[in-house]
C-alpha cells in the first residue's frame, strides 16, 4: 500500500513538473529531469501523461499569437503625463507631510502661544497663584485677600 502512495506522490509531482516546465526535459532543472527520464521509462501512465500534455503543448504554439495595434504603444505614452515622476514625487511628499503637519499644528501653535504671552509679575493674583503651585500644604497658604 504504501508503494502506491509513493507512485501517486511521483506521479502528482511529475505532473506538477510538466505543467511548470514544459515537455522538453532539457528546460527541467537536472535534478528534475533525470527523474523525469527515469520516471517516463519505468511508468506507463507518465508516458501517457507527458504524451497528453506534449499534445497540449504542440497545440498552444499552433495558436496565431496575438499581436497589438502598432499604434498602441503610442496610445499608452501619450496617456501618461510628461511630467510623471515628477507627480508622482510630489504625491507622495504631500500624502506624507500632510498628516504629520496636521497632528503637529496645535502642537507648534500651544508653543508660539505660550512663548509669546508674558505673565504680568505686577499682578497679587498671578503672584499668589505662583505660590499656590509651590506649596506642600494648602495650610500655610494664607486665604484672606
Amino acid at each position: 500500500m504504501t508503494d502506491r502512495s509513493d507512485q501517486t506522490n511521483v506521479l502528482d509531482g511529475f505532473s506538477d513538473n510538466l505543467d511548470r516546465w514544459g515537455t522538453n526535459l532539457d528546460d527541467w532543472p537536472p535534478a528534475e529531469a533525470a527523474s523525469a527520464r527515469t520516471l517516463l521509462a519505468a511508468s506507463a501512465q507518465a508516458q501517457a501523461e507527458f504524451a497528453l500534455a506534449d499534445k497540449l503543448q504542440g497545440l498552444l504554439r499552433a495558436l496565431p499569437v496575438p499581436s497589438a495595434p502598432a499604434t498602441l504603444t503610442a496610445q499608452i505614452a501619450s496617456r501618461t503625463p510628461e511630467d510623471f515622476w515628477e507627480q508622482l514625487s510630489a504625491w507622495f511628499t504631500a500624502s506624507l507631510w500632510r498628516p504629520v503637519l496636521a497632528g503637529s499644528l496645535p502642537l507648534l501653535v500651544g508653543f508660539a502661544l505660550g512663548f509669546t504671552m508674558t505673565l504680568n509679575l505686577d499682578d497679587e493674583m498671578a503672584d499668589e497663584i505662583s505660590l499656590l503651585a509651590l506649596t506642600t500644604s494648602y495650610e500655610e497658604f494664607n486665604y484672606d485677600l
